[in-house]
């Protein structure tokens, strides 16, 4: 066994995005807002470390990611 080898790097960027309608002409103070949020924006992979057992049949090979795929989610919220 090699001890520790160094996992690639991580990098994740999630997104979000906020927009507010005024509703006044309803309802005085109403408003609408909508959100858009995003994870995993880049769909970057993020790889395991690979494995360090020498002499194996997979020694240095990496097989599996640890993060999700992309994801995205919209809202509507309204305040009265």
């Amino acid at each position: 066994m090699l001890g520790k080898v160094r996992d690639p790097g991580a990098t994740n960027a999630d997104l979000s995005m906020f927009k507010e309608f005024g509703l006044s002409p309803i309802r005085e103070g109403m408003r609408l807002e909508y959100r858009l949020e995003s994870f995993n924006t880049f769909n970057d992979p993020q790889f395991c470390p690979p494995d360090v057992t020498f002499g194996g049949q997979i020694f240095g090979q990496t097989f599996y990611t640890r993060n999700a795929p992309r994801e995205v989610q919209m809202a509507l919220k309204l305040y009265s």
